[in-house]
């Protein structure tokens, strides 16, 4: 446990999503928030929902209609395909209005999140970034061959010394500069996520207000899909990521409880 002393966050509050009727869930919580207390990171739980809830219902009093979240087109993963995919979107929208609500940057950690280095004190405090950071490590990363990996992040390198990688001004001593670490040479700082036009996971951001807003607005006028592709920097051109990745995703646990429940019996 961290001491009040320690605390980084003071001002940032932090939530785990998790499926409190799931023991899997818990306990990969509880992991979550003792990797943020190694880097005096407190986060508090947050009680998911799950496909047992009357998901529709619950979109519908917030604003969302069946007809944007009832959604059977063929195989693509672009649309829901489970109610678990739908109980999720559903856990981060209501953080996305508790964070309306407190008119504050929150973290948001799904439970399969692993803190590995601290997060710096302008991304906690909302000063050092636009509406939304991605904090964590895409999941399609870790399982890339060498080759592929380095290709991707020659990219980015690329990009960046070709002037198109927005690097913070709070981090001006790496401006030009490349940091050294365990996969590689990347660029220490915030870029748009140039590499993929949605998140390839959302097991760790952070969001103001104003982003937020943005969301919800949007999940009420369209149709929405899987969190991690509702993400996309083809409708939200404020999403920014954090390299090199502060968060990783257990690679031994699926970010949502299995369900076999899919979306076409729903009336």
């Amino acid at each position: 446990m961290v001491s009040d002393s320690c605390i980084i966050n003071i001002n940032t509050q932090c939530y785990v999503i998790t499926i409190k009727t799931d023991e899997r869930s818990v306990a990969a919580s509880k992991r979550c928030i003792s990797s943020a207390a190694d880097f005096n990171l407190h986060v508090n739980s947050f009680d998911a929902f799950t496909p047992e809830d009357d998901l529709f219902k619950i979109l519908n009093s917030k604003g969302i209609s069946d007809e944007n979240i009832n959604i059977k087109r063929r195989t693509t993963r672009s649309f829901f395909k489970k109610r678990t995919q739908v109980a999720c979107f559903t856990s981060h929208l209501a953080l996305w209005e508790k964070c309306i609500e407190i008119d504050s940057p929150i973290i948001i950690f799904e439970h399969d999140a692993i803190i590995i280095d601290y997060i710096p004190l302008e991304i906690i405090n909302g000063t050092g970034f636009k509406q939304l950071i991605n904090l964590g490590r895409p999941h399609e990363i870790v399982s890339m061959s060498t080759e592929k990996r380095c290709k991707f992040q020659s990219n980015i390198v690329n990009k960046l010394e070709q002037g198109e990688i927005h690097v913070a001004n709070w981090f001006p001593e790496f401006k030009g500069k490349y940091n050294c670490w365990k996969r590689g040479c990347l660029p220490k700082g915030i870029i748009r996520p140039y590499s993929f036009s949605s998140f390839l996971g959302t097991h760790a951001y952070i969001i103001k207000p104003k982003g937020a807003i943005a969301l919800i607005k949007y999940a009420q006028e369209t149709r929405i899909k899987p969190v991690d592709l509702y993400l996309n920097m083809g409708v939200f051109d404020f999403l920014e990521e954090l390299w090199p990745w502060p968060v990783k995703e257990s690679s031994n646990f699926s970010t949502t409880i299995e369900d076999p429940t899919s979306l076409e019996n729903k009336a």
